[in-house]
């Protein structure tokens, strides 16, 4: 899981924000270099209620939609209503039955992945997870396993 620390020292925000997203951008290349990754899966960007989070989130997609690009990787989408129907079988499933969803499918190496991750950020944990795995059937994901 990758966190940044907003900053200790008063910084302007727009400063701030730029050194968290280049944070951001070395962990994700860390990962490309790390593991074979084929694709990029994220869930869709949603209509936020806080323009301070809409800022953030828009500098993380731009963050990842750059990544894809240099690395010529296809980044597939799902939006929060396709990866509770995908990963649960119920568009209004909730946040715990995700979770169960994903520890089934998933077991012990998604428990292992936590090990170290403070409890509150493992919603955000089963969410990506869940997106993943939600991605898995995209056409991109199943022509990438035909051709390996």
């Amino acid at each position: 899981m990758i966190t940044t620390e907003k900053a200790k020292q008063r910084r302007i925000t727009l400063d701030d924000n730029v050194r968290r997203t280049l944070e951001l951008v070395v962990a994700l290349r860390h990962i490309l270099r790390r593991f074979e990754v084929r694709a990029i899966c994220a869930e869709s960007m949603s209509h936020v209620r806080s323009a301070s989070v809409s800022g953030k989130v828009s500098l993380a997609w731009g963050a990842l939609i750059t990544l894809s690009a240099v690395h010529e990787l296809p980044l597939l989408q799902a939006t929060p209503q396709e990866v509770k129907l995908r990963v649960a079988g119920n568009i209004k499933a909730s946040k715990p039955e995700i979770a169960f969803e994903v520890r089934r499918k998933l077991g012990n190496v998604f428990e292992d992945l936590l090990d170290g991750v403070s409890d509150g950020l493992h919603e955000h944990a089963y969410d990506a997870a869940a997106c993943a795995l939600a991605c898995m059937s995209d056409e991109v994901i199943c022509a990438l396993r035909r051709a390996a």
